[in-house]
């Protein structure tokens, strides 16, 4: 049961506790990610998980290059997304970061990307 979690201090902090003990283990699956999200907002959507006035994003960060070919990513997320109509934000994070997939998927869901060069002010 992944919805609502209450923004409690306990949960930012366990949030944030997750997030810093997480490791990188190689690979990007840019295109399972980006499901999984759309997923998300597509179950928030349908059980009324989230206030009228509020509406779910994506906000996609990395800094690898998809396990899928781009054309299949896009259009698996395009096929997704036409069902929620979610906006993706996508930040590619150093020159290895496959930016111009980024700038597509963020494009075709109305959206905008972001790249953030190694030595950058990323904070």
């Amino acid at each position: 049961n992944v919805f609502p979690i209450p923004a409690t201090k306990e949960n930012i902090e366990r949030g944030i506790r997750h997030i810093l003990e997480l490791q990188a283990g190689g690979g990007t699956n840019i295109n399972d990610a980006m499901l999984e999200g759309l997923q998300l907002a597509k179950h928030a959507l349908q059980n009324e998980k989230l206030p009228k006035e509020v509406k779910s994003m994506i906000v996609f960060l990395t800094d690898g290059i998809g396990s899928t070919s781009g054309n299949e990513i896009k259009s698996n997320i395009k096929n997704e997304n036409s069902k929620v109509d979610v906006p993706i934000f996508c930040i590619g994070f150093g020159k290895d970061a496959d930016f111009n997939l980024l700038k597509d998927i963020s494009e075709q869901a109305n959206s905008f990307s972001k790249r953030i060069y190694e030595g950058s002010d990323a904070a």
